[in-house]
């Protein structure tokens, strides 16, 4: 019966050490990817992390950080499926709740970017050889001085320029519903 009982603790020394050698090694991935993300090799640091997910699938926090790297690396789906993961993996984690829903939010705005392009193309519409930025600064003028549809003219031009630019369409959609309600 001795015999039993020193294997039985040798195996729970066995199976502890496994467990905190494999925390260890999540938390060694997990800071890589953190140094990772300071330099900006977003890339990089999703794949860390997806080391470190491996081994604590359940880990709030590199889930976290997983969908921040998947995020500005631009892989939004990725990114959208590592936050909701993080989210149940720890509820109190409040920043990811408040990114998923600022994403989705986002998302209705690239969708409508994207439809907002289909229709200048369709239109005919054609880049010109005048700078995103001077373009921006001419809205902003006709804007100033009170010429809102030339403003959101310009603004859409900037938007073709650049559809990336999810606060020139917030910028759009903002006049376009200001002079649809008569504010302008």
């Amino acid at each position: 019966m001795k015999r039993w009982g020193r294997w039985a603790v040798l195996a729970v020394l066995v199976v502890a050490g496994f467990l905190v050698f494999r925390s260890k090694q999540t938390q060694m991935w997990n800071n890589q990817a953190i140094r990772l993300l300071q330099v900006n090799k977003y890339a990089e640091a999703a794949q860390a992390l997806e080391r470190a997910r491996a081994r604590d699938p359940k880990n709030g926090a590199v889930l976290k950080n997983l969908g921040f790297a998947y995020e500005k690396a631009g892989q939004t789906d990725k990114a959208e499926e590592a936050y909701k993961a993080a989210l149940q993996a720890d509820p109190s984690i409040p920043e990811v709740r408040e990114r998923l829903e600022e994403m989705t939010s986002e998302k209705g705005l690239r969708d409508r970017i994207a439809q907002r392009i289909a229709r200048m193309k369709a239109e005919g519409w054609r880049d010109d050889t005048v700078s995103l930025q001077r373009t921006l600064d001419a809205a902003e003028v006709s804007f100033n001085v009170g010429n809102y549809k030339h403003a959101i003219v310009l603004y859409e031009r900037a938007l073709y320029k650049d559809p990336s630019d999810i606060g020139i369409e917030r910028r759009i959609e903002g006049l376009e519903e200001k002079l649809a309600k008569g504010e302008y």
